[in-house]
Formats: C-alpha cells, sequence, structure tokens
C-alpha cells in the first residue's frame, strides 16, 4: 500500500514483506492522534479513535500504538480483527490491531496497546 500527497509523491510505503519505506517524513509511536481539519491525511482508525495517521505535508506517520519491528508474524497470536498487509504468497507482513490485546510473544509484560503497529520487516528512511 502507498500513501501519496496530492502531488501524487509518495510519502509512506506499506510492503507486503513488512517493511514501512518513509520518503522523508519521521514515525511517531504512542500518540494522542487528533486528525486535522486543515491538512489532507491518510487515515485508519477503530469505531472510537484514530490508529495510524500519515500527514500529507511532512509525510510523517504517527501510530496510536508501539511499533514492533522485526517480529516473525507468521508465528504470532493475531487479534481477533486487524488491518493486515498481505505478502503475494498470503503471508501476513504486518499489522496494525485496532484494539488492546496480550500477546506473550510480542512483549511478555505489557499489553500490546490498540494502535500498535506490527512488522516482520524494519522501518527504513529515504532522504
Amino acid at each position: 500500500m502507498v500513501v501519496r500527497n496530492a502531488n501524487g509523491e509518495t510519502l509512506v510505503e506499506f510492503t507486503g514483506l513488512g517493511d514501512v519505506i518513509m520518503h522523508g517524513g519521521q514515525v511517531y509511536t504512542q500518540q494522542n492522534i487528533t486528525p486535522s481539519t486543515q491538512v489532507s491525511e491518510f487515515i485508519i482508525g477503530n469505531s472510537s479513535e484514530c490508529l495510524l495517521l500519515v500527514n500529507s505535508q511532512t509525510g510523517d506517520l504517527y501510530i496510536s500504538g508501539r511499533l514492533y519491528p522485526g517480529r516473525n508474524t507468521g508465528s504470532l497470536l493475531y487479534p481477533g480483527t486487524m488491518f493486515r498487509f498481505l505478502h503475494f504468497d498470503g503471508t501476513t507482513g504486518g499489522f496494525l490491531n485496532p484494539q488492546q490485546y496480550d500477546n506473550w510473544l510480542l512483549d511478555f509484560w505489557n499489553p500490546i496497546l490498540a494502535g500498535s503497529l506490527v512488522l516482520h520487516g524494519q522501518v527504513v528512511s529515504l532522504p
């Protein structure tokens, strides 16, 4: 999935291999996200809150939960519902969970917060 601005410039790419490619913006985690009424934004949310937001002017990515890169997404316990990034062979490259849940394979001591982004790959920043 590719998020572009109004000029067609790529801001963020979510790949099926589980990488997030940032084209100039920054990543901010554990944010209380309030969408802007002044700026066009790409938003993924659940019924009560904004979980992920890409600002179309800056290319910044805001995640309401934590970021878990480099995880073996094939061996994880998945939440009941999620937004998945799929590889062409159908395997899960990454996912954004819409509600808090427990997963000791990801974080033994803490619940996985709603809006956490779990990636098989890494976050890569391009200039």
